[in-house]
């Protein structure tokens, strides 16, 4: 009997997982993944287990090591070459650790666990690792238990967080499961053996070691039929079944072959678990050994008699299932976000923009499609770091219910360039409740909405005249806003530095009087130590142009005045940057102005708003809202493809 994913035991691994974790699966609306490599075709192991859908999510990482205890390996195979680290021959006591068997055994396990992928050339491994070489069996794949004890110590003492041992000895040797539980208990390493084939002493339902180990998955073999291969040994200690019946692999001296000799046995089915833990590792890298080993166990498919049997096991490995295992419960759909680092040097909680829209559609950079599977109102939005799991902090800035929404999200970390970051965005579950939040996305963020009216809203202090927020009705949009009407009115916020910083905010213009005098002056002070210490931005200043200012002790660095140039009226969104003491001016999404001065270098400045509405103060209110100010790098982190 198969049964689906969904009647899996998930009571285990929510008890063997980390307080918040739980196993689902979530959607994804990308398309399983291809490789071009030249002998895809020829590969049926990994798309038996679901390792395309797998890597649309993670396809292995280099700071993952997977130890290869075989015949050694081709090391300077095409396929293989930069991926493996030359470790130790402990059956010649020596560093030579080319495989030299003529069956090319090492190699080929070597290349179904983490053959390159996408090179155009050969295979594609299950996982983008590194391999660590560690010959334990000489050329006519003779493995003595000496050599398998010492491999297994320095695969573990030397960092590799999978040990895959395509290899079986009838006779138990207790030094070798003291190593093995050495590594896997000690150095919290994941051990992968085999069920053993039919030629080991003890007849078929029997495990041989070190699968038999307590700390050793055994790993028996299935055909393209999901049925277990007649070679393939069975009983009550065989964990899980992969793939091992003319496998197709990498060969010596830059071949490739699968026949039904030396390409079938349950030494081939081994690195294609050995493959997925080390996806599930690389999608999760907090996670440890035990925790992997039961999102195998609990994600396998189910195969044989109903649950775990002495020919299947737990079932069949499925890295699709293992890899998306701790994702969000209850979302249907999730989308891998890319972003492109733009510096030297790495970004850490940097806020990104992006606009989602619910229609179909092709996506552009930093305009996703959603195909009419979110909310209405966007509610059910949210982003998690890279391990699909982790929420990050994010704010609607506004939407157009059942039509886009523009979002800001906070992500934690993006490399230097030109490095990449992966994040998820998830959506289509229709009982969420939203969990936008504009003051934990930002470094400094207020719109006001959560002050009572008539109040001075939480956290900003009054210099001079009144301040209150007031709910009005502004070019069609109804929002709490904060509201003056003095005439030289001061108010700040909290100290913050100015560096590499953006500030955003709106204010409503309503022109200019029948004199030609403005009727509001909007001014932001980004840092304010006194008159002759400050950077200052204004609107509809003198006559009502625009004016952004910079002084440091009297002598002003940066001067922008647009004099009596009228502007816009209505709800004008303001954005001023400064990078490396370059400043840039930005109304409504369009560069006014930049240019280069130093600004003030003290540590008491503030951040101030001011409004100043000369004889029109009363009649003509000054009104701001939206006020954020967050991390700014030039040029920006990038959305990607």
């Amino acid at each position: 009997m198969r049964r689906s994913i969904g009647f899996i035991l998930k009571s285990l691994l929510a008890s063997m997982l980390p307080v918040g974790m739980a196993l689902i699966l979530a959607a994804s609306t990308a398309s399983a993944h291809t490789p071009n490599d030249t002998y895809w075709s020829n590969q049926w192991g990994p798309n038996n287990i679901d390792a395309p859908n797998a890597w649309n999510y993670q396809k292995g990482s280099t700071t993952i090591t997977v130890a290869i205890l075989d015949t050694g390996i081709d090391y300077n195979h095409e396929d293989l070459t930069g991926r493996v680290i030359q470790g130790w021959n402990f059956y010649n006591n020596s560093n030579v650790v080319m495989d030299d068997n003529s069956k090319s055994h090492g190699t080929r396990i070597a290349g179904i666990s983490g053959a390159i992928m996408d090179n155009s050339t050969g295979i594609a491994g299950i996982a983008q690792t590194k391999l660590l070489a560690v010959k334990v069996c000489n050329f006519m794949q003779n493995c003595t238990w000496p050599a398998i004890t010492d491999g297994i110590y320095y695969a573990a003492n030397n960092g590799a967080k999978i040990i895959s041992m395509s290899l079986q000895k009838a006779e138990y040797y207790d030094l070798a499961e003291i190593a093995a539980d050495y590594a896997y208990y000690t150095k919290g390493a994941l051990l992968v053996g085999v069920s053993g084939n039919s030629f080991i002493g003890g007849g078929q339902n029997y495990i041989p070691y070190p699968g038999n180990f307590s700390s050793v998955i055994a790993v028996g073999a299935i055909d393209s039929n999901d049925q277990r291969a007649s070679f393939s040994n069975y009983g009550s200690k065989l964990e899980l079944v992969a793939p091992g019946v003319e496998i197709f692999s990498t060969i010596r001296n830059n071949g490739y072959e699968a026949d039904l000799y030396n390409g079938s046995g349950t030494s081939f089915a081994a690195p294609h678990v050995a493959g997925v833990a080390a996806l599930v590792w690389s999608q999760y890298p907090t996670f440890s050994n035990e925790n992997v080993r039961e999102i195998l166990k609990n994600t396998a498919v189910d195969l044989g008699s109903s649950g775990k049997d002495i020919e299947y096991g737990y079932g069949k490995v499925n890295a699709s299932a293992a890899v998306t295992s701790n994702m969000l419960s209850s979302w249907r759909y999730n989308r891998r976000l890319t972003i492109t680092g733009s510096t030297a040097g790495a970004q850490t909680n940097y806020q990104m923009k992006l606009t989602v829209y619910n229609s179909t559609g092709t996506d552009t950079l930093g305009n996703i499609y959603l195909g009419g599977n979110a909310k209405n109102d966007f509610s059910d939005l949210r982003f998690t770091k890279s391990d699909g799991a982790t929420l990050l902090d994010y704010w609607i800035e506004s939407y157009t219910p059942g039509i886009s929404a523009v979002v800001w999200v906070e992500v934690d970390s993006i490399p230097a360039s030109p490095g990449t970051a992966n994040i998820y965005l998830y959506y289509g579950n229709p009982s969420a409740i939203s969990v936008s939040s504009g003051t934990a996305t930002f470094d400094f963020f207020n719109n006001f909405e959560s002050d009572a009216i008539g109040s001075v809203p939480a956290g900003w202090i009054i210099d001079k005249g009144t301040f209150s927020v007031q709910s009005e009705t502004l070019g069609g949009i109804t929002s709490k806003r904060l509201y003056s009407n003095s005439q030289g009115a001061v108010i700040h916020t909290p100290s913050a530095s100015y560096q590499n910083t953006a500030w955003e905010f709106d204010v409503y213009n309503q022109g200019l009087d029948s004199f030609g005098n403005a009727y509001q002056q909007s001014r932001i002070y980004f840092s304010y130590v006194n008159d002759n210490n400050l950077a200052v931005a204004c609107q509809s200043c003198y006559l009502g142009g625009y004016l952004l200012s910079v002084a440091v002790g009297g002598v002003t660095t940066v001067n922008y005045d647009t004099g009596s140039s009228t502007v816009g009226t209505g709800i004008l969104h303001y954005k001023v940057t400064n990078y490396n003491n370059v400043w840039t001016l930005y109304v409504n999404g369009v560069q006014i102005y930049q240019a280069t001065g130093n600004g003030p270098t003290s540590s008491s400045f503030t951040t101030l708003y001011t409004s100043g509405s000369g004889g029109n103060a009363g009649s003509y209110p000054n009104r701001f809202d939206n006020f954020i100010y967050h991390k700014y790098v030039n040029p920006e982190p990038a959305w990607g493809n």
